[in-house]
């Protein structure tokens, strides 16, 4: 009886790693889009740095963005 629940420990925290190890996995995007509807362009993240518009059909490099506080 205690080799079986020794087994079932290991194999529940053997797929407990492994779960983990595949949510810690980086995700990878594209890095260029194409504009679809005109919009805003901005040069920080809120809305007093607009500096004039993407038109349809742009090509545009996709980069992280920051969080306002």
């Amino acid at each position: 009886m205690k080799v079986k629940g020794m087994v079932t420990a290991v194999a529940v925290g053997g797929a407990l790693t492994l779960g983990a190890s595949m949510a810690a996995a980086p995700a990878y995007a594209d890095t260029t889009g194409t504009v679809k509807a005109r919009t805003q362009r901005t040069s920080a993240a809120n809305l007093n740095s607009q500096t004039g518009w993407w038109e349809v059909g742009t090509p545009v490099d996709l980069q992280c963005s920051q969080k306002s506080p």
